[in-house]
Formats: C-alpha cells, sequence, structure tokens
C-alpha cells in the first residue's frame, strides 16, 4: 500500500489517512512546482504512484459539506505543513477601524506627501500563494509588517499625545495650510506650509514617520481595539490576584486558628482533602491512641467518618505492636489508661478487677518487642518447685465498668498447672492500688470457684460453709472503712445451681434473704418435688 511522500512522515493508507497525488495536469504546472517546492525533498522526481497524506494540508484546503465523509481538496489547495518548515499560524481578521475625523487630523497632523515608493510592494500573485517560489518568499516579510504593526500600537498612543501639545497657534496655522475639506486623501506637498516642514519640527517629523512606517493611525475610540482588550484583560488579571490574596489569606488565617488543635500532619490532610498515603508524626499518633481508648472503636470510627483527620485503626495497631507486653502488671496501658480515666464522669470511675484463667498450648515463642524467649511460668508453682516449668495457663487481669461498658486488660501472668495464691493476691491488691491512683474506685474482685482462686478467697477470710455464716468482703487494701467484696461469675454461680438441682440435692438460705424476699421457706425446692 502506498506511504506519505513527505521527509519525516510514516503515514501510510491502512492508518485510515487520505492520500493525493501530486497534480500533474498541463493546466497545473504551476500548481505542480508549488507541490514540490514545499515538498523539499532534493533530486525528487516523483512517479504516477506518488502520494501525499491529509496531514500536511491546512483544513480551508478542503471542500465542505463532502458526501459519506470524504475530504477532497480545493482546486487551488497547496501543502503547507511538513516537519521541515515551521507551520504557518493562522492569523485572524484585522480588527475594523473607525474612519478618521478629517477635521481632527488637521487640527493636530503636518500634511506630507506620500509616494508610491514610501510602501510596501505586494503582488497579488504573493497574497494568493501561488506564485513562483521567490515571490512565495515575501508572505513572511508581510506577516512580519503585519505583526509590527500591531506591536507598536502603544507607541502611536504616545504619538498622539506628543501631537496634542503644539500650541492653538500652531494647530491655526496647520489648519489654515489644509483646504482640502473633508477629503481624507492626502495632497500634493505643495499644501505642506514653511513654518510646519518637518525639518522645523525633529519631533513631529519623527512621530509622523513612525506612523508611515508603522502604516496604522491611532484609534484610541474603536469598539475592538487592541488595546481597550488589553485593558480589560489586565482588570481581570488584577480581579483575579486579590481573589487569590484574599483565599491565601483566609486560608493562613485558618492554619492559625486550628494550629492549636490539630497537628501540622493533620491540617495537611485537610488541605490535601483525603487521608490516604498520608505519613503520621509520632505525637499524632500517640493523640490519637488515647482518643481512641477514650471513646472506643465506635466513637472513634464515628469521627473518622465525619472528616476528622485521624490515622485509621490498623494503623494504630502497626504502632503498639512494638509496645512492651511483658508478663505481670503492663506499666504502658496504665499510663494510656489514665488518659482515658480523665474524660470519665464520677459514677463512671466504679471499676471490678476480674481474674480468668485461660489455659495454652504448652511451648516457647520470641517475643521481638523484648527480645527474650517466652514460655516458661512467671509464678511461682504451689509446690515450691524452683526449676522453670513450661506454662500451660495464663491469668489474666482485667478491669470492667460497672456503671459503663468498657474492659481493658492490665496484667497477666503464665502458669503451670498450679500457682502459688500469696503471689497472684499481692499481684491484686498492687493492681488495685495503681487504679486508685489513676483515679479509678476498684471495690469488687469476681473471678471463677477454681481450686487456685478458692485458694486467693481463704487468704483474705472469704468463706461459705454450711452450717457458718457466709463472708464476702474483707479490709480494702486502700485502707479507710472501705471493704473489698469478692464474688463468683454469674457463669459459674448458674453451673453450681444446675448441679444441685440435678443431683436433688438441698439449698438452704439465710433467715435474712427469707425475710426481705418474703419467701415461704428457706429451702430451695428441687422441680420434681413440686410435682409431687
Amino acid at each position: 500500500m502506498p506511504g506519505c511522500c513527505a521527509f519525516g512522515c510514516s503515514n501510510r493508507s491502512e492508518s485510515g489517512k487520505t492520500f493525493f497525488s501530486i497534480p500533474i495536469g498541463k493546466d497545473d504546472r504551476e500548481r505542480r512546482s508549488i507541490w514540490l517546492h514545499r515538498i523539499g525533498r532534493k533530486d525528487f522526481v516523483p512517479s504516477k504512484n506518488t502520494r501525499l497524506c491529509e496531514d500536511h494540508f491546512a483544513p480551508e484546503d478542503f471542500e465542505e459539506s463532502r458526501l459519506q465523509g470524504k475530504k477532497k481538496l480545493k482546486p487551488t489547495a497547496v501543502p503547507c505543513i511538513f516537519l521541515h518548515r515551521a507551520p504557518t499560524k493562522p492569523r485572524k481578521a484585522p480588527f475594523p477601524r473607525r474612519p478618521p475625523q478629517t477635521a481632527a487630523i488637521a487640527q493636530h497632523s503636518v500634511l506630507l506627501p506620500v509616494e508610491a515608493d514610501m510602501l510596501p510592494a505586494v503582488s497579488d500573485n504573493t497574497v494568493d500563494g501561488q506564485g513562483s517560489q521567490g515571490q512565495s518568499q515575501e508572505l513572511p516579510a508581510l506577516a512580519s509588517t503585519f505583526s509590527s504593526i500591531c506591536d507598536d500600537q502603544a507607541d502611536c498612543e504616545g504619538m498622539q499625545q506628543e501631537l496634542q501639545e503644539p500650541s492653538a497657534s500652531q494647530s491655526t496655522e496647520s489648519s489654515d495650510a489644509y483646504n482640502g475639506g473633508n477629503d481624507p486623501a492626502v495632497p500634493d506637498s505643495r499644501f505642506v506650509a514653511e513654518n510646519q516642514s518637518p525639518r522645523n519640527q525633529p519631533e513631529v517629523s519623527s512621530a509622523l514617520e513612525h506612523t508611515f512606517s508603522t502604516g496604522s493611525l491611532p484609534d484610541n475610540g474603536a469598539p475592538d481595539d487592541p488595546l481597550n482588550e488589553l485593558r480589560v484583560l489586565k482588570r481581570k488579571l488584577n480581579l483575579v490576584r486579590r481573589k487569590l490574596a484574599k483565599s491565601e489569606a483566609e486560608c493562613s488565617n485558618l492554619r492559625k486558628s486550628f494550629s492549636g488543635l490539630l497537628a501540622e500532619d493533620q491540617l495537611h490532610v485537610l488541605e490535601k482533602g483525603s487521608m490516604r498515603g498520608c505519613a503520621w508524626s509520632h505525637k499524632t499518633i500517640q493523640e490519637s491512641l488515647k482518643l481512641r481508648l477514650a471513646c472506643g472503636a465506635r466513637g472513634y470510627d464515628y469521627l473518622r467518618d465525619n472528616g476528622w483527620p485521624l490515622p485509621a485503626e490498623r494503623t494504630l495497631q502497626k504502632h503498639i505492636e512494638d509496645i512492651k507486653f511483658t508478663p505481670g502488671i503492663l506499666e504502658d496501658v496504665f499510663s494510656a489508661l489514665q488518659a482515658k480515666v480523665a474524660t470519665f464522669q464520677t459514677e463512671e470511675r466504679y471499676a471490678v478487677l476480674m481474674l480468668d484463667e485461660i489455659q495454652l498450648t504448652p511451648g516457647l515463642d520470641y517475643d521481638s518487642t523484648t527480645h527474650s524467649v517466652i514460655g516458661y511460668s512467671t509464678v511461682p508453682a504451689s509446690d515450691s518447685n524452683t526449676e522453670p516449668v513450661l506454662a500451660t495457663h495464663a491469668l489474666v487481669f482485667m478491669l470492667a465498668g460497672v456503671t459503663s461498658r468498657w474492659k481493658q486488660t492490665v496484667a497477666y501472668h503464665f502458669t503451670a498447672q498450679s500457682f502459688d495464691a500469696t503471689s497472684v493476691l499481692e499481684t491484686l491488691f498492687d493492681i488495685i492500688r495503681r487504679c486508685e491512683t489513676i483515679g479509678l474506685a476498684i471495690d469488687c474482685i469476681t473471678s471463677d470457684m477454681g481450686g487456685g482462686n478458692q485458694a486467693i478467697w481463704r487468704l483474705c477470710n472469704i468463706m461459705a460453709t454450711k452450717y457458718g455464716r457466709p463472708r464476702t468482703t474483707c479490709p480494702h487494701p486502700c485502707g479507710g472503712n472501705r471493704s473489698l467484696h469478692f464474688l463468683a461469675d454469674a457463669p459459674h454461680l448458674l453451673k453450681n445451681l444446675r448441679g444441685y438441682m440435678v443431683r436433688q440435692q438441698r439449698i438452704l438460705l439465710d433467715d435474712g434473704t427469707v425475710a426481705k424476699n418474703e419467701l415461704p421457706t428457706n429451702e430451695v425446692v428441687h422441680w420434681a418435688g413440686w410435682l409431687r
């Protein structure tokens, strides 16, 4: 398939471009020479199959309203767009000029003869673009002349001011020297007064020479004057600059207002409009962790959903992976918990200390935060064995709110099949004292009724015998007249009640409970007895 013959053009007919053959008719010799000159290939002899693609023609070279979208060149079309020559930019039509008033020109002008050789010679072939090679080279000169006319428009305005400065007497004499009436044509040099000769007025002479060289007169009143358009654009530019300065001032004031509430990286997120890909500072992470502990997961997500610049919860989790979580009391957790307690109301500061045991698979593991091996028991065994033993259980200490729903793990220990109750009781009392220091009130300990927990109860004189009065309190470790209550958790209470009733054992209530609830008897009867 044929391709384009222009230098540097790789278009082929497969690309969907339209191709045109070079004129070869007898009547098209002149246009053929222009085509070959524009193609600009040395020693180029086209054949009957030589083609030139549509990209080398201007839009005005094609006929309009062609059926089926086909393109056809006009009979006078010549290529003008090539890589080896700069494309000619289409120029706008000149602005319409208001014809100058003869009287006004006569008052402020000096008439000089205009000879034919003072104007640039432009042939018809040059303008039409269909002359010879020498004629076509005159087009850039004509274009530059037209460009200089537009560029020197400002100088014309200054020239007009200079022309208006002469005295009234000179204007009168200049007016008397002109006898052409309203005819705008320039008369012969005999109408130029001797005392108003350009030789006697060098300023006026230079201004008139500039007028003849540019080929235009100043026209400040034309509605389509480029100077007026330039003034409008300048006013618009100044308006945009004032709006920009106002917006920058408002943005600066907003940053100052929020600087005490938000960090610098949070302000950057607000300006960016998105929290994706943001690098959060260490200070922002710490404040976000405090906020997460204070308002919980739902409250934290609610703030983020409403546009608050806060890190995602997964980002917070990644940063707390390096927090030391060694067995025992968690000091870092108490530091964060103190910030959370500071936001509580008075009734929300009452909490319960829960003690629970979970089963583990014995084994060793490496803790990357402490760079140590974990997996051995951290609480002495009840049989006073001092050798390291692999842990089979974990004893977890957790705080929970009484009047509000919240919980927080504050300590843990690894234990074997049994543990020393005295060591665990000391840990319980130490946690209670720390909680009282940060503003929490701990008046109750809840646990199951396992063997190790019952050993802790016995150390505090907590007992419930068949024939004795139950004791469920002991003196508070923080002193005063306060008491520390020990309670079995609800699942184990229900479990014991179920066991007694299934085995049809007797459950006796104390007299105070019977009188307070107005019960008919102090014995809890099995449902089978009711059926009898």
